[in-house]
């Protein structure tokens, strides 16, 4: 059941997912190289987007959120503690600005420099953003 509901989710995305998509795809995929996975199963939930090399989950809330705020929480919290997947959440408006794309690129970056402190590498990266007068 939950793959067919997976694979229903993934044919019947909404226009704001479709554009959040193609930007995470365009930083994970076509930057870094990593996979981005969509409607990925982590029984009993769905991850919108899962990046694997990083562990990494990004959720495009809609209206029905807003009132879910106390349930998101506990989901994310129980994501990371079993399945070791840090989540990070978007709502729909702040897809179509340039400011998700360089979140996209930020919440990269810091995963790598996550994962190379727990490591024991010592460097890390770090990113400028420009901001036009």
């Amino acid at each position: 059941m939950n793959l067919f509901r997976a694979k229903l989710l993934r044919t019947s995305q909404t226009s704001s997912a479709r554009k959040a998509k193609t930007k995470i795809r365009s930083v994970v995929k076509d930057i870094f190289g990593w996979r981005v996975e969509n409607e990925k199963i982590f029984r009993p939930y769905f991850l919108d987007y899962f990046i694997p090399e990083i562990m990494v989950g990004i959720e495009i809330d809609g209206g029905v959120h807003i009132a879910r705020g106390t349930y998101d929480l506990a989901r994310d919290a129980y994501l990371e503690s079993r399945y070791g997947v840090r989540v990070y959440r978007f709502d729909n408006d702040e897809i179509t600005g340039k400011q998700f794309r360089e979140a996209m690129w930020g919440i990269c970056i810091s995963a790598i420099n996550d994962r190379t402190q727990r490591k024991g590498v010592g460097y890390s990266l770090t990113v400028q953003t420009r901001t036009d007068a």
